[in-house]
């Protein structure tokens, strides 16, 4: 009886040893991997020390202990169903396996991958079973995962998170001035102007007030596109690299380490990291979507990825969203008409410690606003965005002019529900004396392109006053207030605010301050921008350091017409500026209405849309419709309670060979459900003809 023990033991512990080997090589290095390179993705969570150590190695030995106890709870249904059960589970990690290793090598995806990926695992089960060889290496490749799980805590991006990084702390800044920072996040300078090349105060009345009160630094640019590396660089006045992480470890040198020797600091970082822990501790509330709790959800988003046929696996480090005060469809609140305040819980805690000290004291906050997902309309209600924003391609160009008109309308939306929030900050700064005795700053870190045949973020020629140019005012005692042209980088802003603090910076910075230059001349407007173009892995953008002509795109900047999306109605503005615009807000009974079309439309989350039940509103419609029976020129009509309140031409983008996508206004929402048709229109001034609907 012992020896059979002793047998069973060792078949187990083999057992266990190659599933550890195969999830090793399909799930723990991949995914260790994508997570080690993504260390915002940790910040953004709020997860270091202890609690990332207790993370990875949670990643690294739970696939094969999960997947072991499976198998070992299927032996009470006898041996033979053990062994089978085990050997499902080897043909399914090394079928993942390959199908990770062909799209990380781009070269195969969907059912072509999925094909091989499946032959791959059914031979490599017979040769497990045919030849001891291959079942001794996957004994030895057993270390797979402790070898990953020691990449990740002590050589990845990441792994600053675990130790501690080297710094020094001023000792003493030399200045007691106190200083407020706010940055937001993905904010270009266009958008903000009403074509006469100044703040459009009914769109943005906040930023127009601030533009008054403060230098607004128009002919401002970023050196980089991605807040990783944009962040860094404001806040150090040093060149990004390409391989630097927004950690302390790689940017010891910065605002906070300037001035905390003597100031009381109120930091609240979003995807960096750069404050000391004796200066900015971890908060131990993991409210909302931080701490292990959301770094597990972008776990989970990454596995699906990386089991899906098209996806790269990665976290969306670039996607953050802020989390709010939100309120369950039951509440009375949100039924009569949501008038409830809503905020990034972020910048509420923010406003509520923004007050002077006895001390000096340095207030800071990243606000992820109105960086995508674009989900706010201006007074804060939100909706929910849709799984993936329609470009047309894979890298986000926007090969179609309706989803770069749609996504500029859902991002102005969202930059106006900021400036509201801005005026919340400038209230609460006008009710101290830091409104009089601070130096403050609100600057973005990059801006964005909504140009057709154009990137979102890619940098070209034709879009770079859209993706540099962006926005940045400084208050401060003394300081003119008022519009000014002077050329300024980001590099420029850390030490032309130390010298507005009254010191400097003390280590070697690229930039210098534009307090002296700044004297209305066409020179100091003049001189090229420098811009550091990394690679990345949301597209292909080879490494390069970039000579951007500054007065040419200063001109295309303040050149470019406004969207036209009117104040008070901005998203009816949009329909009512395509072909089919005198459809927009009738009545379907006083229209020409024609037989239904054979053909059906998929919608996603339609059912959410119809029935509502959702703690925010379901007012974003898309999906496809592939039928060959209507037109490629034809536009889809949506109705809701009978009156026309959105359209879309069907165009191609990544989802859909024939999509369409629309944004109904809030007014037009319900939570508890919206009444929404569909109609097809072939083209202007022809009938509208019913359409079916399913869900995606």
């Amino acid at each position: 009886m012992a020896t059979g023990e002793g047998g069973w033991v060792r078949a187990e512990a083999r057992r266990l040893l190659e599933l550890a080997a195969l999830s090793g090589l399909a799930l723990v290095q991949p995914m260790l991997d994508v997570l080690g390179n993504s260390p915002e993705t940790f910040v953004f969570r709020r997860v270091d020390g202890v609690d990332l150590v207790v993370f990875a190695f949670v990643v690294a030995v739970g696939p094969a202990l999960g997947l072991w106890l499976i198998g070992l709870i299927s032996g009470l249904a006898g041996d033979r169903v053990r062994r089978l059960v085990h050997l499902g589970e080897l043909a399914l990690l090394l079928g993942i396996a390959v199908l990770v290793g062909l799209k990380s090598a781009d070269a195969l995806f969907g059912r072509a991958a999925l094909v091989v990926a499946a032959a791959a695992a059914g031979l490599g089960t017979v040769a497990y079973l045919r030849f001891r060889g291959v079942r001794l290496f996957l004994s030895y490749l057993s270390v797979l995962p402790l070898l990953a799980l020691g990449v990740f805590l002590f050589s990845s991006p990441a792994s600053g998170l675990v130790s501690g990084p080297e710094y020094d702390i001023v000792d003493d800044p030399g200045t007691t001035t106190p200083m407020v920072m706010l940055v937001v996040d993905e904010f270009p300078t266009g958008v903000l102007l009403d074509g006469d090349g100044a703040v459009d105060a009914r769109r943005f009345p906040n930023f127009a007030r601030l533009g008054e009160d403060a230098r607004w630094y128009r002919n401002y640019s970023t050196v980089n596109n991605f807040t990783i590396h944009a962040v860094p660089a404001l806040l150090s006045a040093e060149a990004p690299e390409a391989d630097d992480v927004p950690l302390l470890d790689d940017h010891p040198r910065n605002l906070f380490t300037l001035l905390g020797g003597t100031y009381e600091v109120n930091a609240s970082e979003a995807i960096t990291r750069l404050c000391p822990t004796e200066l900015c501790p971890t908060p131990e509330s993991a409210e909302g979507a931080a701490g292990l709790g959301g770094i597990a959800e972008d776990a989970r988003e990454v596995l699906g990825e990386l089991v899906s046929l098209d996806a790269y696996p990665g976290p969306e480090s670039d996607f953050f969203v802020e989390p709010v005060t939100t309120y369950d469809s039951s509440d009375e609140l949100f039924r009569q008409g949501r008038e409830a305040e809503v905020q990034p819980t972020r910048f509420r805690d923010f406003l509520a410690a923004l007050e002077p000290s006895e001390g000096p004291s340095l207030h800071y906050l990243h606000m992820v606003l109105p960086h995508e997902p674009w989900r706010f309309f201006p007074d804060g209600t939100e909706y929910r965005s849709p799984s993936r924003d329609p470009r047309g391609d894979p890298a986000g160009i926007w090969l179609d002019e309706w989803p770069a008109r749609l996504g500029r309308l859902r991002f102005e939306l969202q930059a106006r529900y900021t400036d509201r929030l801005v005026g919340q900050f400038l209230d609460r700064l006008q009710e101290t004396a830091l409104w009089d005795e601070a130096v403050i700053v609100v600057a973005a870190d990059h801006g964005a392109a909504f140009t057709p045949g154009e990137g979102r973020r890619v940098l070209t020629e034709d879009n770079a006053h859209e993706i540099m140019w962006s926005n940045l005012f400084i208050r401060a005692p003394g300081l003119a207030s008022g519009a000014t042209d002077v050329a300024i980088e980001t590099f420029d802003v850390l030490p032309t605010v130390a010298e507005l603090l009254g010191t400097e910076v003390p280590w070697p910075v690229e930039g210098t301050s534009v307090l002296a230059a700044d004297d209305g001349s066409a020179a100091s407007a003049a001189g090229d921008r420098t811009y550091y173009r990394f690679p990345n892995r949301h597209f292909y953008e080879p490494e390069a350091i970039l000579r951007i002509d500054g007065p040419a795109n200063l001109n295309a900047l303040l050149a470019q017409e406004p969207a036209g999306f009117s104040a008070t109605d901005p998203v009816g503005s949009l329909y009512r500026s395509t072909p089919l615009g005198d459809l927009y807000d009738r009545r379907v009974e006083d229209l020409d209405v024609g037989a239904p079309v054979d053909a059906v439309a998929e919608v996603e989350d339609l059912d959410d849309i119809l029935h509502g039940g959702l703690s925010v509103l379901a007012a974003y419609v898309g999906g496809g419709l592939a039928d060959p029976s209507v037109g490629d020129d034809a536009w889809v009509v949506a109705t809701v309670d009978g009156v026309v309140s959105g359209v879309s031409p069907l165009f191609a983008e990544e989802r859909h060979p024939r999509g369409f996508h629309l944004l109904l206004d809030a007014d037009r929402v319900g939570p508890d459900g919206t009444d929404l048709e569909l109609y097809v229109v072939e083209e202007p001034g022809g009938p509208l003809r019913p359409l079916a609907a399913r869900t995606e």
